[in-house]
């Protein structure tokens, strides 16, 4: 990506139109480019619930589904539940009607919503995960498979399946910094250990 950027900036006078869902891209962009480009940031906030429940309202409307299908108390339920997100509300719509066409229901239910909604949540967990890296992967799935982990047993566990994969382990300083981030996604949480020094435990954050 920096590259990229650099060959662009080199070919004279252009104007350059970035989009992302994340702020992950510009943050490990080398300062050197982000001088040179001098970025000019836009941001678009979250979709309030109201706005996410006109956008459900619209695609019912549509004809996605059989009228009366679903509630208004169902739309706002899901649209609470995406937190902003209408990627996260779409398709939560969506399996949702697939859950309840497939136990024959004429309506969705809010048992439908919370399952499907779960379903979702999974997905965009593990689409993040990927676009993270292996190393962001390998964490993930230590912490899971061994809630309660301590940070020493933790690195040692990551190591080995370093090696098991075939790849070289980050240093502890980075695995930390790895942590940090899957923390700050809430992918992750951290607790104090109930034994003397500053040690910590880790588990996934299914909220």
């Amino acid at each position: 990506m920096n590259d990229i950027l650099y060959a662009l900036k080199s070919l004279g006078k252009i104007g350059l139109i970035c989009i992302s869902n994340t702020r992950r891209y510009f943050l490990t962009l080398d300062p050197r480019i982000t001088s040179r480009l001098s970025f000019k940031s836009i941001h678009f906030p979250p979709y309030s619930n109201e706005e996410l429940y006109i956008i459900l309202k619209q695609r019912i409307e549509c004809r996605a589904l059989y009228p009366n299908t679903c509630s208004k108390k169902t739309l706002e339920l899901i649209a609470d539940l995406a937190a902003g997100d209408a990627r996260i509300a779409i398709q939560t719509l969506r399996n949702a009607a697939y859950i309840a066409e497939e136990q024959d229901k004429h309506r969705i239910t809010s048992e439908d919503i919370e399952k499907a909604y779960e379903e979702v949540r999974e997905l965009k967990r593990k689409y993040t995960l990927e676009k993270l890296g292996e190393h962001y992967k390998l964490i993930y799935q230590v912490i899971k498979e061994n809630p309660g982990i301590t940070s020493g047993k933790l690195y040692q566990a990551y190591k080995r399946i370093c090696r098991k994969e075939g790849l070289e382990s980050k240093s502890r300083r980075t695995l930390n910094n790895y942590i940090d981030k899957l923390m700050a996604l809430k992918y992750v949480k951290s607790e104090r250990a109930s034994i003397r020094g500053n040690v910590r435990t880790f588990s996934v954050n299914f909220n």
